[in-house]
């Protein structure tokens, strides 16, 4: 389990506070459904990636979704949620009780792997630990396919995915992992 970094971990090791993070991360009240990005991390340039901890939330909390947090030093990671609720506030929920469970993967009803995700019970969200399977996922929402988490034996749950904005393209320019050179 040290090779793994959860998003919680990931704040704190740029040495941001929750208190921080949740001033940075736009609020998800609104019943829309778009992305938004945003960086965190001290005395940062708006376009540079050094040290920075970009990431990207979908606004309609109403519905099941999806996060990705990006870095260079732990690349692209996704978080999905199996149920409604504030993905600001899931994201930044310290509780330490995180299991390990077996997640299938479908893109448009088709399964595509069937691997351990970190699951913390909390908050009811998923992570990946395949970087492979977080660029799945990712790719597949720039692809329009649908995306669907299965934890066990519950019933598959069907993210509710925007469509590629100016906030997606934001957070794909600024990730090392996403980025295309010019």
């Amino acid at each position: 389990m040290s090779m793994m970094i959860t998003i919680s971990a990931a704040f704190a090791a740029l040495g941001a506070s929750a208190a921080e993070v949740a001033e940075t991360i736009p609020s998800q009240s609104e019943a829309t459904l778009a992305w938004d990005a945003w960086s965190i991390g001290k005395d940062i340039p708006p376009n540079s990636l050094e040290g920075a901890l970009k990431g990207l939330t979908q606004t309609d909390s109403s519905v099941p979704g999806v996060a990705f947090i990006c870095s260079s030093e732990n690349g692209l990671k996704a978080v999905a949620s199996l149920n409604e609720g504030d993905l600001k506030e899931k994201l930044l929920d310290p509780t330490d009780r995180i299991k390990t469970r077996s997640v299938t993967l479908l893109i448009d009803g088709e399964r595509v792997s069937r691997e351990t995700w970190l699951f913390k019970p909390d908050v009811q969200t998923v992570q990946p630990l395949q970087p492979s399977t977080n660029k799945t996922i990712y790719n597949a929402i720039i692809l329009g396919q649908t995306v669907t988490v299965k934890l066990g034996s519950r019933d598959p749950v069907e993210l509710t995915l925007p469509a590629i904005d100016d906030e997606f393209r934001a957070f794909a320019a600024s990730c090392p992992i996403t980025k295309r050179d010019a």
